[in-house]
């Protein structure tokens, strides 16, 4: 099944590049950013500089699949399912998001994208001390950051999910929903080292977010002390993984 299978990433890492820009493309929906725009600025909301990373998360993803066209290895056959249904998940993140924009469906598709994605992560982990070369980093790259960003992501969302079901507006609780988007980044920091990866890459995506939102708050919303409380926060992450490590794959038994 996934030697078939790998043959389809092509027309996933294809698909991403353009599903970012269904808007652009056709005029339908609304473009990921003027959504942002439009719904306010959000405490918990990232500058839009820090989504530059998923075009690294891209290429990483279309270098993959172009090499899956000849590869043979059992490591990177065994990461083509998840990360093929991670790929897929996130088309349909992206036009869902740009066409219909429903916040309970967004919040949804993201844990479509999260649960292959950390599938992934973890395979990789399982094999991190086998042998490899380049393609093995890649490989470490292309998990680490795809799980790690998605869980920054679902952080960010976590707040916009609260004040759809409660009514409230983006500037409404402030610390309330920036408390809930970081308890959300760091339970997925806590369970990436305690069960999935020994890896940094995931940090370095999902610090990369909790920094984006601590950016949002000095340069955008003028709120301080929230930028400070997001800052402190991706230090205390950050120490606490390198100063402790991680158990990963091995927890499992």
């Amino acid at each position: 099944m996934a030697s078939q299978t790998r043959y389809t990433l092509i027309f996933i890492a294809v698909g991403q590049f353009l599903a970012a820009g269904v808007n652009a493309w056709t005029g339908l929906g609304t473009s990921l950013g003027d959504r942002a725009v439009r719904a306010g600025v959000p405490p918990e909301l990232p500058l839009g500089l820090f989504f530059s990373i998923w075009g690294v998360i891209f290429l990483l993803y279309a270098f993959f699949a172009v090499h899956m066209l000849r590869a043979r290895d059992q490591r990177s056959l065994r990461l083509v399912g998840p990360l093929a249904a991670a790929g897929i998940g996130n088309i349909l993140w992206m036009v869902e998001a740009q066409l219909l924009a429903w916040m309970p469906l967004d919040y949804a598709l993201l844990f479509v994208i999260a649960v292959p994605a950390w599938i992934a992560l973890r395979r990789f982990d399982e094999e991190r001390r086998m042998g490899g070369g380049p393609m093995k980093q890649a490989e470490d790259a292309l998990t680490g950051l795809l799980a790690g960003w998605i869980t920054a992501a679902i952080a960010v969302s976590t707040p916009p999910m609260i004040r759809y079901l409660t009514g409230l507006s983006a500037t409404d609780r402030p610390w309330l929903m920036l408390f809930a988007a970081l308890s959300v980044a760091a339970f997925g920091a806590w369970l990436a080292a305690s069960r999935f990866t020994k890896g940094l890459w995931f940090y370095i995506a999902l610090l990369w977010g909790v920094s984006g939102i601590a950016a949002n708050n000095f340069v955008r919303t003028e709120m301080g002390f929230l930028g400070w409380a997001a800052a402190i926060a991706a230090v205390m992450i950050a120490v606490l993984r390198l100063s402790r490590g991680a158990r990963g794959a091995s927890a499992w038994g």
